[in-house]
């Protein structure tokens, strides 16, 4: 699995745990990318940099 699958996993589980139980998954920041939204934190936690 590839960073940007994993990226998008987060955030769409984020996303639908909000809309069911109206508190988040991660309480994480997300910023706007060009393509893909993206945890704040993200690139950290899997030791990587942009």
């Amino acid at each position: 699995m590839g960073k940007t699958v994993i990226c998008k996993l987060v955030y769409f589980s984020d996303f639908n745990h909000y809309e069911i139980y109206e508190k988040p998954i991660t309480n994480e920041t997300y910023i706007k990318f060009e393509r893909d939204p993206l945890s704040k934190h993200f690139l950290d936690s899997i030791n990587i940099t942009m």
